[in-house]
């Protein structure tokens, strides 16, 4: 018999998948408006690690910085 916690939890349950692409706003605007700061992170049934809101910002500022900076390569003619 499973608990009731138990039960809320898996008709919320959101997981991401092992080897996706990197995670992106819209998957920071879905933790956020189900106010979640872990995912956890499946592969093959099994889990394999946990994905923090924290970890996607980093993600996402990350990407800006690399997006910035080939802009400003293009700008100056610094093509690579």
């Amino acid at each position: 018999m499973r608990s009731f916690t138990t039960s809320l939890i898996a008709a919320a349950a959101v997981t991401a998948a092992a080897g996706l692409a990197p995670a992106s706003a819209a998957d920071m605007r879905l933790m956020t408006d189900r106010r979640m700061r872990h995912l956890p992170v499946i592969d093959a049934g099994k889990l394999v690690g946990m994905i923090s809101i924290g970890d996607l910002v980093k993600n996402i500022i990350s990407e800006q910085q690399f997006t910035i900076q080939q802009l400003e390569f293009y700008i100056r003619g610094e093509h690579t």
